[in-house]
């Protein structure tokens, strides 16, 4: 299953680190959050999104300012999907991870 759109020309060519979750309330609808130097310098985070439970996957965007290692996560109390990553705006010398919402 290809969750990504077509790689990058060299060197953005790096897709890894997919992190899957799906709606336990409706399994059709999953999330997967990886890293893609497709956007790279300026980001190596994505999501793509299915809605027939993982046969077909759309590309939604990547995350400025974010530099991979994802974790993608549902909120079921509130219904609503979350992604978190290194991200580049914390404003700290250490990595700050922030949740965002789709």
């Amino acid at each position: 299953m290809d969750v990504v759109g077509v790689d990058g020309p060299f060197p953005s060519t790096v897709q890894s680190e997919t992190y899957t979750t799906a709606n336990p309330d409706d399994p059709t609808q999953v999330m997967v959050a990886y890293n893609d130097s497709r956007q790279a310098p300026s980001s190596y985070s994505a999501v793509s999104f299915s809605t027939d439970g993982g046969t077909t996957f759309t590309d939604i965007h990547a995350f400025p300012n974010t530099f991979g290692d994802p974790v993608a996560l549902y909120n079921h109390d509130t219904a609503t999907w979350y992604t978190i990553w290194i991200d580049g705006n914390a404003g700290c010398t250490r990595a700050g991870l922030r949740p965002r919402t789709l």
